[in-house]
């Protein structure tokens, strides 16, 4: 089986991209009364929520694991519509990603690699699902839209980057 690989690879989360997502998560809701009361170094906020992100390492960080890790701190004091709170910022790091995935894939030129109707495998956890590429995402950079064998409906259909898209010969 082949995959594609870009040099350079696919943007990931990164301490910037953590960075602004913090920053727009706290024009919206830092300063509320909502997470404002939550740590007691307002001046801190920023640089703790972008911190927390990155070492959970995940785009889609959950209010829940967010809170746990911000109440290592010492300064922060979390209650339950705070960890709600903090489920927003999923959005803001979503969104920072893909919009840097946007500009990798302008920069660098990405194009899809194979024809819609070819038949290919992909990775789901430690599972490989086979399918067939049936159209390109719009909603994800550069990534195939796949049904699974058998599956023809379109609430069915799987976005797939590129570059896990392996083909089955």
């Amino acid at each position: 089986m082949e995959k594609i690989k870009y040099d350079p690879p696919r943007p990931r989360l990164s301490a910037e991209t953590a960075r602004r997502s913090a920053e727009k998560f706290a024009e919206i809701y830092a300063f509320s009364w909502l997470i404002r009361s939550a740590s007691e170094q307002p001046d801190r906020i920023v640089d703790d929520l972008a911190d927390a992100v990155v070492r959970l390492d995940s785009i889609v960080p959950d209010g829940y694991r967010l809170a746990l890790e911000l109440d290592k701190l010492p300064h922060w004091h979390l209650y339950f519509d705070d960890v709600e709170t903090l489920h927003n910022m999923r959005l803001f790091v979503c969104d920072e990603v893909e919009r840097a995935q946007r500009i990798w894939a302008q920069e660098n030129n990405i194009r899809p690699p194979y024809p819609l109707g070819t038949k290919a495998v992909w990775r789901f956890g430690s599972l490989k699902k086979p399918g067939t590429i049936v159209g390109l995402s719009d909603r994800v950079t550069a990534s195939y839209l796949v049904a699974p064998d058998g599956e023809q409906r379109p609430e069915f259909l799987i976005s797939v980057a590129y570059e896990r898209i392996e083909l089955i010969h």
